[in-house]
């Protein structure tokens, strides 16, 4: 058999503004979310019966009962397919916990690889995506997006940047659902977009509403935001998603390889990688 390899990119939320808390105790949200150039690697194939595998540096942070085990249910319980005999082989290397949204990327992907095999219509992957979570549909098409509620694609956009993306992850799991029950600050700004196609004119306006709540739960979270700011050659620096992550935007790889180096030092566990917004 053919097996189909895929490309499952990360992603950074270049802001993230809390407008209000929902009555369903989600929250109203407004981003920008864009690709970055670090993926997982899916390899699926069809097989005998269901089978997901996680290797890669982080294989043992995945759940046993992984949200691709989720995807696979909701499609059988709503009888979207009729079978699910695929072996799927997914190599790790976006953190999980991290605000990089491999987990919502993996998902996507498998959607578009079903959809590409006529097992699922556009409509009905667009409907489990916005059903299994809120990065999900973001990822099923190309560009970046403004996003709006909890997670709809209010609009896709093309942004450039030619900095390079420092992303630190300090090997910290960050529970969404508990940063979101620990904040309460509602955001005051309701950032407008423009046709702003800079990346450094968006995050100049903006800021992570969670960054503030992450911080103060975790003091390490607190160190990689302290180390950022500290090096001057670092433009911006900004949690992404939920965190744990953070990035910063340097203007060439001589100095963000410096920062890693000096990371390297500093900080061994951290881990880091240098990307680009694709």
């Amino acid at each position: 058999m053919h097996k189909h390899t895929l490309q499952s990119y990360a992603k950074i939320n270049l802001f993230l503004e809390v407008i209000k808390k929902l009555k369903n105790g989600y929250h109203d949200l407004s981003s920008i979310i864009t690709r970055i150039s670090i993926s997982d690697k899916i390899k699926i194939d069809t097989a005998a019966d269901f089978s997901v595998k996680f290797i890669g540096p982080f294989c043992s942070q995945v759940s046993q009962e992984s949200n691709i085990h989720t995807l696979f249910q909701f499609l059988l319980d709503n009888n979207f397919i009729n079978h699910s005999n695929y072996t799927i082989l997914i190599d790790k290397q976006i953190p999980v916990g991290s605000g990089l949204g491999g987990g919502s990327s993996n998902v996507a992907e498998i959607l578009k690889y079903l959809m590409s095999e006529g097992a699922l219509s556009k409509s009905q992957c667009l409907l489990v995506a916005k059903e299994l979570g809120s990065d999900i549909e973001f990822f099923l098409e190309e560009g970046s997006a403004l996003i709006t509620g909890t997670g709809s694609v209010k609009k896709r956009i093309k942004l450039f940047s030619d900095k390079i993306f420092l992303l630190i992850y300090p090997q910290i799991l960050s529970s969404t659902k508990i940063i979101f029950e620990q904040h309460q600050i509602l955001s005051k700004s309701n950032f407008l977009y423009e046709g702003q196609k800079q990346i450094s004119d968006i995050l100049q306006e903006t800021s992570n509403d969670l960054e503030e709540t992450a911080i103060t739960l975790n003091q390490e979270i607190r160190m990689v935001k302290q180390f950022l700011e500290s090096d001057e050659r670092c433009n911006f620096t900004r949690m992404t998603g939920s965190g744990s992550a953070f990035f910063g935007c340097y203007n060439d790889e001589a100095t963000s390889n410096e920062a890693v180096s000096k990371i390297k030092k500093l900080h061994p566990k951290w881990w880091t990688c240098l990307a680009r917004i694709i």
